[in-house]
Protein backbone atom coordinates (compact mmCIF):
# COMPACT_ATOMS: atom_id res chain seq x y z
CA UNK A 1 0.00 0.00 0.00
CA UNK A 2 2.53 2.70 -1.15
CA UNK A 3 1.95 5.84 -2.53
CA UNK A 4 3.99 7.27 -4.66
CA UNK A 5 4.18 11.09 -3.61
CA UNK A 6 7.53 12.40 -4.73
CA UNK A 7 5.40 13.18 -8.08
CA UNK A 8 2.45 14.43 -6.73
CA UNK A 9 0.68 17.55 -7.33
CA UNK A 10 -1.02 19.64 -4.98
CA UNK A 11 -4.40 18.89 -4.39
CA UNK A 12 -6.49 16.37 -3.29
CA UNK A 13 -5.66 12.91 -4.50
CA UNK A 14 -7.46 9.02 -4.30
CA UNK A 15 -6.68 5.92 -4.24
CA UNK A 16 -8.06 2.70 -3.85
CA UNK A 17 -5.91 -0.49 -2.35
CA UNK A 18 -7.46 -4.05 -2.45
CA UNK A 19 -4.78 -5.89 -0.80
CA UNK A 20 -4.55 -10.20 -0.12
CA UNK A 21 -4.66 -10.46 3.54
CA UNK A 22 -1.86 -12.88 3.32
CA UNK A 23 0.54 -9.76 4.39
CA UNK A 24 -1.52 -8.96 7.36
CA UNK A 25 -2.65 -12.57 9.08
CA UNK A 26 0.97 -12.65 11.35
CA UNK A 27 -0.84 -9.65 13.48
CA UNK A 28 -4.06 -11.52 13.82
CA UNK A 29 -5.21 -14.57 15.67
CA UNK A 30 -8.44 -14.26 14.03
CA UNK A 31 -8.90 -15.29 10.32
CA UNK A 32 -9.76 -13.31 7.62
CA UNK A 33 -12.57 -13.78 4.97
CA UNK A 34 -11.56 -11.45 2.11
CA UNK A 35 -9.49 -9.01 1.17
CA UNK A 36 -8.37 -5.90 3.33
CA UNK A 37 -9.80 -2.67 1.22
CA UNK A 38 -8.39 0.67 1.94
CA UNK A 39 -9.72 3.97 0.46
CA UNK A 40 -7.48 6.54 0.61
CA UNK A 41 -7.90 10.59 0.42
CA UNK A 42 -4.56 11.83 0.01
CA UNK A 43 -4.12 16.23 0.37
CA UNK A 44 -0.78 17.57 -0.74
CA UNK A 45 -0.39 21.13 0.60
CA UNK A 46 3.44 22.65 0.38
CA UNK A 47 4.92 20.43 2.23
CA UNK A 48 2.55 18.40 3.93
CA UNK A 49 0.17 15.62 3.09
CA UNK A 50 -2.66 14.81 4.75
CA UNK A 51 -4.07 11.40 4.46
CA UNK A 52 -7.72 10.26 5.46
CA UNK A 53 -8.40 6.29 4.76
CA UNK A 54 -11.01 3.82 5.70
CA UNK A 55 -9.99 0.11 5.51
CA UNK A 56 -12.85 -2.86 5.47
CA UNK A 57 -12.25 -6.32 5.48
CA UNK A 58 -14.65 -9.48 6.69
CA UNK A 59 -13.41 -11.61 9.13
CA UNK A 60 -14.37 -15.53 11.39
CA UNK A 61 -14.50 -15.07 14.68
CA UNK A 62 -15.15 -18.07 17.36
CA UNK A 63 -18.30 -16.28 20.05
CA UNK A 64 -16.73 -15.86 23.33
CA UNK A 65 -20.33 -16.94 24.40
CA UNK A 66 -21.82 -20.06 22.29
CA UNK A 67 -18.20 -20.94 20.64
CA UNK A 68 -19.58 -20.99 17.49
CA UNK A 69 -17.87 -19.25 14.39
CA UNK A 70 -19.64 -16.17 12.77
CA UNK A 71 -18.18 -13.77 10.43
CA UNK A 72 -18.16 -9.81 10.82
CA UNK A 73 -17.26 -6.55 8.74
CA UNK A 74 -14.65 -4.75 10.01
CA UNK A 75 -14.06 -1.15 9.23
CA UNK A 76 -11.54 1.56 10.53
CA UNK A 77 -11.21 5.13 9.84
CA UNK A 78 -8.20 7.10 10.44
CA UNK A 79 -6.49 10.41 9.71
CA UNK A 80 -2.57 11.41 9.70
CA UNK A 81 -0.44 14.28 8.56
CA UNK A 82 2.55 13.86 7.07
CA UNK A 83 5.20 16.74 6.87
CA UNK A 84 8.93 17.43 5.81
CA UNK A 85 8.73 20.69 7.86
CA UNK A 86 11.01 19.69 10.65
CA UNK A 87 9.99 23.04 12.51
CA UNK A 88 6.37 22.51 12.38
CA UNK A 89 6.60 18.81 13.24
CA UNK A 90 9.04 19.97 16.68
CA UNK A 91 6.01 22.69 17.68
CA UNK A 92 3.22 20.41 17.09
CA UNK A 93 2.34 18.16 19.59
CA UNK A 94 -0.59 15.91 17.55
CA UNK A 95 0.19 12.51 17.56
CA UNK A 96 -1.14 12.22 14.20
CA UNK A 97 1.53 14.58 12.85
CA UNK A 98 4.52 12.43 11.10
CA UNK A 99 7.84 13.81 10.26
CA UNK A 100 9.13 12.70 7.15
CA UNK A 101 12.79 12.62 5.34
CA UNK A 102 12.87 15.20 2.26
CA UNK A 103 14.00 12.35 0.51
CA UNK A 104 11.04 10.05 0.74
CA UNK A 105 9.91 9.18 -2.30
CA UNK A 106 6.44 6.67 -1.24
CA UNK A 107 4.35 6.25 1.82
CA UNK A 108 3.77 3.38 2.68
CA UNK A 109 0.28 3.05 4.80
CA UNK A 110 0.63 -0.82 5.46
CA UNK A 111 1.73 -0.62 9.27
CA UNK A 112 -1.14 2.07 9.74
CA UNK A 113 -3.42 -0.09 8.13
CA UNK A 114 -2.65 -2.72 9.96
CA UNK A 115 -2.92 -0.90 13.66
CA UNK A 116 -6.10 0.07 12.65
CA UNK A 117 -7.69 -3.12 12.26
CA UNK A 118 -6.18 -4.04 15.45
CA UNK A 119 -7.97 -1.53 17.08
CA UNK A 120 -11.39 -1.89 15.31
CA UNK A 121 -11.31 -5.79 16.50
CA UNK A 122 -13.91 -6.03 19.25
CA UNK A 123 -12.46 -7.15 22.60
CA UNK A 124 -15.60 -9.13 23.50
CA UNK A 125 -16.98 -10.76 20.52
CA UNK A 126 -20.22 -12.32 20.07
CA UNK A 127 -22.02 -13.86 17.37
CA UNK A 128 -25.13 -11.70 18.25
CA UNK A 129 -25.66 -9.05 21.61
CA UNK A 130 -28.67 -11.21 22.62
CA UNK A 131 -25.96 -14.24 22.49
CA UNK A 132 -27.52 -16.74 25.81
CA UNK A 133 -23.85 -18.68 25.99
CA UNK A 134 -23.57 -22.55 26.57
CA UNK A 135 -24.72 -23.96 29.95
CA UNK A 136 -21.37 -24.50 32.28
CA UNK A 137 -22.76 -27.54 33.71
CA UNK A 138 -24.11 -29.44 30.37
CA UNK A 139 -22.57 -27.73 27.72
CA UNK A 140 -25.66 -27.01 25.49
CA UNK A 141 -25.70 -24.26 23.02
CA UNK A 142 -28.52 -21.83 25.19
CA UNK A 143 -29.15 -20.30 21.59
CA UNK A 144 -30.78 -23.73 19.83
CA UNK A 145 -31.59 -25.83 22.71
CA UNK A 146 -33.06 -25.76 25.84
CA UNK A 147 -30.76 -27.04 29.11
CA UNK A 148 -31.33 -30.26 29.78
CA UNK A 149 -29.83 -29.82 34.01
CA UNK A 150 -32.02 -30.84 36.35
CA UNK A 151 -31.77 -28.00 38.77
CA UNK A 152 -28.47 -25.87 39.23
CA UNK A 153 -26.33 -27.20 41.86
CA UNK A 154 -25.08 -24.87 44.85
CA UNK A 155 -22.21 -25.10 46.33
CA UNK A 156 -22.65 -25.77 49.92
CA UNK A 157 -20.74 -23.05 51.25
CA UNK A 158 -23.16 -20.74 49.80
CA UNK A 159 -26.38 -22.39 50.84
CA UNK A 160 -27.05 -20.95 54.01
CA UNK A 161 -27.52 -16.91 52.02
CA UNK A 162 -29.89 -19.15 49.98
CA UNK A 163 -32.10 -19.17 52.60
CA UNK A 164 -31.46 -15.10 53.25
CA UNK A 165 -33.47 -14.34 50.16
CA UNK A 166 -36.50 -16.80 50.87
Amino acid sequence: MKIKISSLKEGVHEFYFSESAEQFEDSFEDSFIGPVQVQVRLQKFDQNYTVDFSVKTQMSFVCDRCLNKFDQTITADEKNTYTTDVELAETNTDDDLRLLSTRTIELDLADDVRDNLILAIPTKKTCSPDCKGICPHCGADLNSELCTCASEAIDPRWAKLKGLIH
